[in-house]
């Protein structure tokens, strides 16, 4: 993650996202795999119960916002939830 970026700068409504966006928001889809290869069953298990109840907002927020330096974060973190629920169903059907 760039350390230049503000991430107090989104909405307070999704600050309490921040430790899961300094962790998960990789934009590289290689980087964030391996990232996922990496991780823990309980840590995806996490990332996917905290963020997906809150897909809608976080889509809707990334429609109206112009907020470039920090609107990409919160959209690599909504992909890594999709992907780590992915993930959780190939783990747990494998």
């Amino acid at each position: 993650m760039d350390e230049d970026v503000d991430l107090t700068a989104l909405p307070a409504v999704f600050h309490d996202l921040i430790p899961l966006i300094e962790r998960w928001a990789i934009g590289d889809d290689v980087g964030r795999d391996e990232a996922m290869q990496a991780a823990s069953y309980d840590e995806l298990h996490v990332l996917v119960a905290t963020v997906k109840p809150r897909l809608g907002s976080i889509n809707e927020w990334l429609d109206l916002s112009d907020s470039g330096e920090v609107a990409p974060y919160l959209g690599w973190l909504a992909e890594a939830s999709v992907e780590a629920q992915m993930d959780l169903e190939s783990r747990q059907s494998g």
